[in-house]
């Protein structure tokens, strides 16, 4: 999809996609007053160029709720959301844990305190840049930069490797997940996040939220994005493929409230899979 139209052209589809467009838009409209918000629908439907409707969003100076919370709060929410897909699922007792794009470790670190983890215990590796601005790792955990696909750890060293909204930024799993299987033990397990890209509009709604995140969150320009954001989407069963063929076999997540957390709001299809390393 070409950006100067993508916005519209979500609009335009059917009603259903412009449902999920005001889904996502209000992630990063919250702080907006009524008649901003109804300033920002008119310019989609008159049809502006997605350049001119972004640039008036960071002037608004945007926010999300999420980066509004304390990294600490922050960090708390969304590790919380991986010990509920850790319910009901049997694991060895943790005593490494990795976590593969990890940014600034907010999440990494409290979510390897709930799995019972001391601070050198506890693995993140992530290139240098997140988009437009350098990774500042906090404290309590080891970090690591890496080049994006070989994994600067020892073999069988992990109990547990998380990956959350990473693979589909990868152009070439085919050589990182050899590396994470390598770095786990025979009875680890590995937690992923991904989008389930069923059809070609969430597509282009992820692009367009990627686009959002970074023009508000970082220093990344409108044109500096499209100058270098890729993607590879999964659909669920594209993407189990893909793992099966790497070594890994799917696990059955039984927590319910994981089961339904996405089901109705969430406009680029979220969801999770865990795995274990594959005996061959």
């Amino acid at each position: 999809m070409e950006l100067s139209y993508l916005i519209n052209s979500i609009y335009m589809i059917s009603p259903i996609c412009r449902n999920r467009l005001y889904q996502l838009l209000n992630k990063f409209t919250r702080s907006y007053s009524k008649t901003d918000v109804e300033f920002l629908y008119q310019l989609i439907e008159n049809k502006e160029p997605d350049k001119k409707i972004i640039e008036w969003i960071i002037s608004k100076k945007a926010t999300l709720k999420e980066i509004t919370m304390d990294s600490k709060k922050r960090g708390e929410k969304f590790s919380l959301e991986w010990n509920e897909v850790l319910e009901g699922i049997k694991h060895p007792q943790f005593s490494t844990y990795l976590d593969i794009g990890c940014n600034t470790g907010s999440i990494t670190v409290p979510f390897g305190q709930k799995l019972g983890l001391k601070s050198d215990k506890i693995y993140g590796i992530d290139v240098t840049n997140f988009g437009a601005q350098k990774i500042k790792p906090v404290s309590g955990f080891v970090y690591t930069q890496y080049d994006g696909y070989r994994i600067p750890h020892a073999d069988s060293m992990f109990d547990v490797v998380t990956c959350s909204m990473v693979l589909h930024h990868v152009e070439y799993p085919q050589i990182l997940l050899p590396e994470i299987r390598r770095v786990m033990k025979s009875d680890a397990i590995l937690l992923i996040k991904e989008h389930n890209c069923y059809e070609p509009v969430l597509e282009w709604m992820i692009e367009l939220e990627h686009l959002l995140y970074e023009v508000t969150d970082t220093d990344t320009t409108y044109d500096e994005f499209k100058k270098r954001y890729f993607q590879k989407l999964f659909t669920k069963k594209s993407l189990d493929t893909l793992m099966y063929s790497n070594g890994f076999t799917k696990m059955k997540i039984r927590s319910p409230k994981i089961n339904q957390k996405y089901y109705t709001y969430n406009p680029t299809k979220n969801f999770y899979r865990v795995y274990v390393k594959t005996n061959i």
